[in-house]
C-alpha cells in the first residue's frame, strides 16, 4: 500500500486511558448509635453508684440500731444489778428473781438453778442468793427472813449449814443434788422435791438430811 492510500488517525486515537474506579461514599454513622452509647454509659455508672450508696445506707443504719439495741440491754442489766433496794442495805424484798429477773423470788422456780449446783462446773453462791432458804429476792441475802420457804430448816446441812442442794462437803447429799441436776423443773417450784421423794425412795430421800421427814 502506498503512502498515498494509508489512512491517518489522529494522535492518541489508540490510547486508553485508564478508568478511575467511582469514589467511595464516606458513611457517616448515624448520631443516634454513637452518642447515645456514649450518654448511656455514664447514665448506667451514675445509677449503679446510686444504689450502692442506698444499699450501704441502709446497712450502716442497721447496723448502728443494732449496736445501740445492744447497748441498751445491757445497760438494763447493769442497773439491776447494781441498783440496790428502795430500803437501806438492801433490806426490802424485790418482786423479781435477782439471778434472772423472772417473776418468783426462789431458786426452785429460776431455770438457772442447777448452774449453782455443786454438780461439775457450777457458779459459786451469789450474795443475793440466800444459801439457806434459796430465796433469791434480795441483793443481800443477810437481810434475808425466811419468810417465803417456813420449812428450810429440814433441808439445811448441820456441818456447813446451808440447803443441802448447796453443800458440797458431805456425800450424803450427792444424790438429791444429781436428780435435781437432771431433772429440775422450774415450772414447778417446791415440788421438785415430791417428785424427786417419789422418784428416789423414802430412806434415799430421809438420809439426803437428818431434818427431812
Amino acid at each position: 500500500m502506498s503512502s498515498q492510500n494509508r489512512i491517518h488517525f489522529p494522535p492518541g486515537w489508540f490510547e486508553i486511558n485508564p478508568q478511575t474506579p467511582p469514589k467511595k461514599t464516606q458513611q457517616i454513622p448515624k448520631k443516634s448509635q454513637t452518642t447515645n452509647r456514649s450518654d448511656k454509659l455514664p447514665e448506667i455508672l451514675h445509677k449503679l453508684i446510686h444504689l450502692l450508696l442506698q444499699v450501704w445506707s441502709r446497712l450502716s443504719l442497721a447496723i448502728s440500731n443494732n449496736d445501740d439495741n445492744e447497748s441498751k440491754v445491757d445497760d438494763q442489766k447493769t442497773n439491776k444489778q447494781t441498783n440496790k433496794d428502795k430500803g437501806p442495805k438492801g433490806v426490802n424484798p424485790k418482786e423479781e428473781c435477782t439471778i434472772c429477773y423472772g417473776p418468783h423470788s426462789n431458786l426452785m422456780s429460776c431455770p438457772k438453778m442447777t448452774q449453782y449446783l455443786p454438780f461439775g462446773r457450777y457458779h459459786p453462791t451469789p450474795k443475793w442468793l440466800c444459801p439457806q432458804c434459796l430465796s433469791t429476792k434480795h441483793w443481800d441475802s443477810g437481810h434475808c427472813n425466811h419468810m417465803d420457804n417456813k420449812g428450810y430448816n429440814t433441808t439445811l446441812c448441820p456441818i456447813s449449814r446451808k440447803h443441802y442442794l448447796l453443800c458440797s462437803r458431805c456425800e450424803n447429799h450427792f444424790p438429791g443434788i444429781k436428780y435435781m441436776n437432771y431433772h429440775h423443773d422450774p415450772s414447778l417450784g417446791f415440788k421438785n422435791f415430791s417428785l424427786m421423794r417419789q422418784c428416789l425412795g423414802s430412806e434415799i430421800f430421809k438420809s439426803l438430811t437428818p431434818y427431812s421427814a
